[in-house]
């Protein structure tokens, strides 16, 4: 069915549900890119983030354990020997707690494999601190310094060296979580702005349509009106559509024919009585 046959309220309808069509385009686009933006933000805040953490909380516990082996290499009286002893353990305890969520949580190929290298690096590095542990607790000090200076020295910088790598590796994929919602953002911008400029154009354009095909007809009907008003019934009176403008368009046309009929008639009637009155 064509535009002008169709019903003044119908036309009108339609164009209200094509508006509303855009509106609910444009936003349904805003919420899939938001949706986007939530996922890569979720990812950095509960994923990327905590493992940076606990990566530096294991490096900060490492360096920890040795400061208080050394502490308790120094120290004078046994009470202080225990009490750097049972840190250590604290320490120890926190690590191992640390390094189970990053093996819980690491699922990246490259990941686990940064991972497996700290797992065997801290494996010797245990070694060495179990003995001088167990040194310090059999009261061989000097032992005790021997192993810390030439064997904990030695494992604890590879220990680190692997622990460096795996956070620099998960800061890098925060950061790359971090551009990515930038990205989205920018990208949702770009294509909101497109898809409301689009939804601009074509509401205008469905406006501008539908009230040209009402304002059109309706304009020829005032003009035929007043032509008909000013006693002009010559007039052609041509119509092409069947909504309210069109029946109304030809009820004018219907009306002058009437008025062409009445005023032929009378001319007849007129020029008869006139005949009469001659003779």
């Amino acid at each position: 069915m064509k535009l002008k046959n169709m019903k003044v309220g119908v036309r009108l309808g339609l164009g209200f549900a094509a508006v509303l069509l855009l509106v609910v385009i444009v936003v349904a686009f805003s919420l899939s890119r938001m949706g986007l933006m939530h996922a890569d933000t979720n990812t950095t805040i509960n994923d990327r983030y905590p493992k940076v953490a606990a990566v530096n909380v294991v490096k900060n516990k490492v360096d920890f354990i040795a400061q208080a082996m050394r502490d308790a290499l120094l120290a004078n009286d046994r009470d202080d020997v225990t009490k750097e002893m049972a840190r250590i353990e604290d320490a120890k305890k926190i690590i191992v707690e640390r390094l189970a969520f990053l093996d819980k949580t690491i699922k990246s190929p490259k990941g686990r494999e940064m991972f497996a290298a700290l797992t065997a690096a801290r494996v010797k590095y245990v070694v060495a601190q179990d003995l001088f542990m167990k040194r310090m607790g059999e009261g061989r000090g000097e032992e005790a310094k021997n192993v810390l200076t030439l064997d904990i020295k030695a494992q604890q910088q590879s220990y680190f060296t692997a622990l460096d790598k795996l956070s620099e590796y998960q800061i890098g994929m925060m950061q790359a979580s971090g551009k990515e919602v930038v990205e989205a953002y920018n990208s949702g911008v770009m294509w909101l702005l497109t898809l409301a400029a689009v939804a601009i154009l074509l509401g205008a354009f469905v406006a501008w349509t539908i009230t040209r095909s009402i304002t059109t007809p309706l304009n020829e009907a005032v003009k035929i009106a007043q032509t008909v008003a000013s006693g002009d019934l010559s007039s052609s009176i041509v119509v092409n559509s069947t909504d309210e403008t069109g029946r109304l368009l030809q009820a004018l046309k219907d009306m002058n024919a009437n008025l062409q009929k009445i005023v032929a008639e009378v001319r007849s009637g007129t020029d008869t009585i006139a005949t009469a009155s001659s003779e």
